[in-house]
């Protein structure tokens, strides 16, 4: 992860920013807490309740569809960010140079572990404030015994078919999507290692986005598909 190399201290603030998928703006601001920061990974928790400002979540019937309607048309103006409420308790993983990033994720109304979700997206870029990533659509979900699904895959197959990825790129998340599904069967880390056992501290309180979160300069988000390959991340 390059850029503000500055690491995290656990419960400190750390501002997860994305990029537009169609558009090199921000789209949305999520604040976490630090649980880790080493040179293998960084350690997320993002707290049922906590504010954020972003896009509200389209569901995934009909997302395909959409796509095809707006390869169609002229490109629009982005929408008005919203401010949000996030819906479940999660740890995230970040991992320097790969291009995906792995949910635990615990019941809203409980500490029942829910499922892993592995989001395919851009490398993560440290900023000032945080991290940087871009979505790259197709996914993993997970259950808490490894059984494993891809989801989202008509998205990225109408995506391709309408010009809007190109086959290479869609290729590169493709085997990306493959190189966690092996870790997920080979019951390696973080899959393993009893992170559904986790908890918070007593007593934590989310954190809050910071006054002009949005004004610091984007970190440049790699839009090849796949993981950084320079020396410097691997």
């Amino acid at each position: 992860m390059s850029g503000d190399e500055r690491r995290w201290e656990p419960g400190e603030t750390v501002v997860v920013r994305y990029q537009a998928r169609d558009h090199e703006v921000i789209a949305s601001g999520y604040p976490m807490t630090c649980v880790e920061d080493s040179g293998d990974r960084v350690v997320l928790f993002f707290a049922h309740g906590t504010e954020y400002l972003g896009y509200p979540h389209l569901p995934s019937d009909g997302r395909a569809d959409l796509v095809a309607a707006r390869a169609e048309q002229p490109r629009k103006p982005l929408r008005q960010r919203e401010p949000l409420v996030w819906q479940n308790s999660m740890l995230r993983f970040f991992f320097p140079g790969r291009a995906f990033q792995v949910w635990a994720a615990w019941q809203q109304d409980s500490w029942n572990f829910a499922w892993w979700y592995v989001n395919l997206e851009a490398p993560p870029m440290r900023t000032a404030i945080g991290l940087d990533t871009r979505d790259h659509t197709l996914d993993i979900v997970a259950t808490e015994d490894l059984e494993w699904r891809w989801k989202d895959e008509d998205e990225a197959v109408a995506r391709v078919e309408h010009g809007v990825d190109t086959a290479e790129f869609a290729a590169l998340v493709r085997a990306e999507g493959e190189y966690v599904a092996e870790l997920i069967e080979n019951r390696e880390a973080p899959f393993a290692e009893g992170w559904t056992d986790w908890r918070p501290e007593p007593g934590f309180v989310p954190g809050e986005l910071p006054e002009g979160w949005d004004d610091v300069p984007s970190a440049p988000i790699d839009r090849s598909g796949g993981p950084l390959q320079t020396e410097e991340h691997v």
